[in-house]
């Protein structure tokens, strides 16, 4: 079953925060189940560093300002 595409946004942020910010916060960040991630992070090569969660706490203020700020978002 095909999903609903993702456009370049969300591909980009994915490729910036797979790995680094947790799973839940990128499915509720881009609006997408926990497979429609991982899937779509395979295809793109994407793998999670061992270091995982270095820079959570930096980038969560950065995610929240995107999710939350509506002018960050308009395209």
């Amino acid at each position: 079953m095909k999903g609903r595409t993702w456009n370049m946004f969300e591909v980009k942020l994915l490729q910036e925060l797979y790995g680094i910010v947790p799973t839940n916060v990128l499915c509720t960040l881009l609006n997408r189940s926990k497979s429609s991630i991982y899937s779509k992070a395979h295809r793109l090569g994407l793998s999670d560093p061992k270091n995982k969660g270095r820079k959570f706490k930096f980038i969560n203020i950065i995610v929240y300002d995107i999710y939350f700020n509506p002018y960050l978002c308009k395209f």
